[in-house]
């Protein structure tokens, strides 16, 4: 066996998406259940949009600036405390049930095999699901992700200020462009290796700091490939929240269930793709351990061949 008979080949970000769509396409139940488990975190986001306070006016006036200091130490404080708590507690959860849904049940669908009937689904879900250690990955996550957040918009802040301060003006926007966008290279690396270990934690068993380390380890040499990943689902979905958030303030409320399905279903493709992703990740590090060790085998049967040779030559001299 050597390293040119491993027949392997690496997907692509075309290539992941359309192994992950291929789930749905062949099976029909898959949609059906996965609508129903997005169907109360699409209620959750819709009831969110609709009963936010009017605040500010809907057609995009700004208080002015005398009120700004007052709306601040006002009502701005209680509400920022009222949103991370909805975050936190029911969107995270909700949000939680249904990658734990998706990644289980794509896990065990094959194009090539059998659709799977609605009741064998609930079956598989109900009693080999884990939840436990997913659980505990998603909260790891959910707390680095906030902090790391905070702490890079803290530091683009100070970079502006400080920039502005003591920088040339001909070079100021120039280096802020290419510092934003080494924040956001940044914190796409840390969503590709949080979104993977979420899906480690429900298809194998580590967990926690385990899982981040495990995911991180096995995204080396594919973060280009992530890093996309996370960005186009992070343009998904911020564009859509702003579109919910512009029918809001324009008293059109109509389109904004329709935008939220389509914002949790994309959340369904993305954990979809995940598992794909990850998937292609732990067969390129399995291959690569698999060609290394058989490296090491060639190397040294050649070694001790050579050495062979080299020996019953000496030995044929001494006879002759």
């Amino acid at each position: 066996m050597t390293g040119t008979n491993i027949m392997w080949k690496e997907l692509c970000f075309l290539d992941l998406i359309k192994e992950a769509l291929k789930i749905p396409y062949k099976n029909t139940n898959f949609i059906i259940f996965s609508l129903f488990s997005s169907l109360p975190l699409t209620l959750a986001e819709t009831i969110e949009i609709l009963t936010l306070p009017p605040g500010y006016s809907y057609r995009w006036n700004w208080p002015v600036s005398t009120h700004i200091a007052r709306r601040l130490t006002g009502g701005f404080f209680l509400k920022f405390v009222q949103l991370g708590l909805l975050y936190m507690l029911p969107l995270h959860l909700l949000e939680f049930f249904d990658s734990v849904v998706t990644v289980n049940l794509a896990s065990k669908l094959q194009p090539e095999e059998k659709p799977m009937a609605l009741r064998q689904m609930v079956r598989e879900l109900f009693h080999k699901a884990k939840l436990k250690g997913p659980f505990i990955t998603s909260v790891y996550v959910l707390l680095r992700s906030t902090c790391a957040l905070l702490g890079l918009v803290w530091l683009f802040v100070n970079y502006y200020f400080i920039s502005r301060r003591f920088w040339h003006e001909d070079y100021i926007e120039v280096n802020r462009f290419f510092f934003l966008m080494s924040l956001l290279t940044k914190y796409l690396d840390w969503s590709m290796e949080w979104n993977m270990s979420i899906v480690l934690s429900i298809l194998e068993e580590p967990c926690g700091a385990e899982a981040f380390a495990v995911s991180s380890h096995f995204s080396r040499g594919s973060e280009k490939c992530g890093r996309l990943l996370v960005l186009v689902f992070l343009v998904w979905g911020l564009g859509l929240r702003l579109a919910c958030l512009q029918a809001r303030c324009n008293v059109r409320g109509s389109g904004i269930l329709i935008q939220v399905m389509l914002l949790c279903m994309g959340n369904v493709v993305k954990w979809m793709v995940f598992m794909v992703y990850f998937h292609n990740c732990k067969k390129r590090i399995l291959r690569k351990t698999i060609v290394g060790e058989v490296g090491v085998e060639d190397k040294t049967v050649n070694a001790d061949f050579t050495h062979e040779t080299e020996t019953g030559k000496k030995v044929d001299k001494a006879a002759g």
